[in-house]
């Protein structure tokens, strides 16, 4: 089964996609997206993220270092807000000390999603 979503990407409509949705990463999709965005993130927070079962949207495409993800406004929210409680200081000391690599690719994740999509948070 394949649905289409429609996204947006800076503002301007970048076209329908479609997602096969017998795909193992559209567990929980809908069957409908009215407006998605496009962004591209770093795949080391986002595999954290995906490890703890957290929303994070569609997987477009996968390469050694990034993902290309349809998100919804709430997806990006939602990922935003998990980087930040990674990235700001929300994790003790230790934590922060032992898992630097997380640490800091969250942040440039909340980077990433300030620039491509400032409109959202």
């Amino acid at each position: 089964m394949k649905t289409f979503i429609h996204v947006c990407q800076g503002g301007q409509t970048d076209g329908w996609h479609a997602v096969d949705l017998s795909e193992p990463w559209t567990k929980g999709v809908p069957t409908r997206m009215e407006v998605g965005y496009r962004v591209v993130l770093g795949r080391l927070f986002i595999d954290d993220h995906l490890g703890r079962d957290l929303p994070f949207g569609l997987v477009v495409s996968v390469n050694s270092r990034t993902y290309t993800l349809l998100m919804s406004a709430d997806d990006i929210r939602e990922v935003y807000s998990d980087a930040c409680h990674y990235g700001d200081g929300g994790m003790c000391e230790e934590y922060e000390r032992e898992n630097r690599d997380v640490v800091q690719a969250a942040r440039r994740v909340m980077a990433a999603l300030e620039k491509q999509v400032p409109q959202v948070l």
